[in-house]
Parts: structure tokens; sequence; C-alpha cells
């Protein structure tokens, strides 16, 4: 077909407009979209505590899908701004003189492990506080708040991208200690150190968010 008959055909065509249209989801599609995203954060949770560390990433992008943005889904839902977060830390740790923030850590043969919790949750606050409250802190690099490792994980890590760059203090935390912890045995020496927090963060965010979702939004038995 030569161009000018392309176009003829285009103008002249009364489905190429209607094909241009955007036709907004129904409430009931959105809910749709909740249910997939819960079941697949579940199941990168429950991958994640089978010992595939790498879900965490996946945990990331589902969690950047419902929040981030106001196109996330629970902004187009509506609820985002008024439902109350469950918050397994407890405020901001900012300002905390020591504080393993959002992780556990126990300890084992030769050293020691990060852990999430998975407890039940008995703070909640806003989602502008969840999203932005600090949640890790370093010596040298400030900290990091839960948006900071949705995102980072997410949009930099291996999530849905992977960026030539890090920001210093992701860098720091994930690859070179950068919260400068040492667990001390009681004859006076120094625990390995088990690496990178953040997967483990990931897991107790994610746990946060499907408590939120079920206490708001409970899956039919």
């Amino acid at each position: 077909m030569s161009f000018i008959a392309l176009r003829l055909a285009l103008i002249v065509s009364p489905s190429w407009g209607e094909f241009l249209e955007m036709a907004k989801q129904s409430t009931d599609e959105l809910l749709e979209h909740l249910e997939e995203q819960r079941d697949w954060l579940r199941a990168s949770a429950e991958r994640f505590d089978q010992g595939v560390v790498s879900e965490s990433k996946r945990m990331a992008s589902v969690v950047r899908t419902l929040l981030q943005s106001e196109g996330a889904l629970l902004a187009q839902l509506g609820v985002r701004e008024t439902m109350p977060f469950e918050d397994s830390v407890g405020g901001d740790v900012s300002n905390a003189a020591f504080s393993t923030g959002i992780v556990g850590m126990k300890g084992v043969e030769g050293g020691f492990e990060y852990t999430a919790s998975l407890d039940p949750i008995s703070d909640t606050c806003s989602f502008d506080a969840w999203w932005n409250n600090m949640v890790f802190k370093t010596t040298q690099f400030g900290g990091l708040r839960r948006r900071d490792i949705i995102l980072k994980l997410a949009n930099k890590d291996g999530g849905s991208h992977v960026d030539p760059t890090l920001p210093q203090a992701y860098r720091a935390i994930t690859r070179e200690n950068g919260m400068d912890w040492v667990v001390w045995t009681a004859d006076g020496e120094a625990l390995e150190h088990p690496g990178n927090p953040v997967p483990w963060a990931m897991r107790q965010i994610a746990h946060e968010v499907l408590a939120t979702l079920d206490k708001y939004y409970p899956q039919a038995p």
C-alpha cells in the first residue's frame, strides 16, 4: 500500500480514532489487578523464605506497582493516602543512637545473619510516614527509607532494571558494610559480617504490605 493510500485509509477509517481512545479501567478491574499483585508478592515472599534471596527484587517491583506515584494501583483505587500502613519499625530511626532498623540479627556458628522478624505488627502510620521514614542508618552516608529500598531494588539493582550506577548510601549498605555493624563474642572476637541486609529489609517490607492489604482488602475465603 502506498503512503497516500495508507493516509487516506487512516483518515476515512472510523475505527482508528476509537483505537486511539483510552478507556479507564473499572474498579472491579483494578481489584483484579490488586489480587494478582498480592498473589505475586506472597509467592515471592514464600520463595524468599525457602532461600531464594533474589526474590527480594521481585517483591520490590510488585510493591512499586502498588505504591509509587499517582499511577500506583492503590492510588488509582483512591485508598493509598487514607489507609493505615503496618509499621514494624515503630517510626523513624534517624535519631537513634543504635538501631538494626527494619531487620533483625541472630547468631549462627561462626558469625551472625540478618533476619526478617515477620511477627504480628501492632503499630500503624500514614502512607507518607511509612514511605519516607528512615529504616536504616549508616555512620557516613545517612540512611535509607523504605522508598529507597523499594525503588533502588526495582529501578536500579535488578528488579525491573539494572542501572550502571548506584547511590552511595545504597552501595555502602549493600556492598560495603556501610552500617559498620560489628558483633563481638564473649571472648572479644569479632564475628564475620553477614553482608547485604537489604534483601531481608525488603522481605520485612513485603510482610508489612501484605499485612496492610489483608486488613484493608481481606481476600475471600
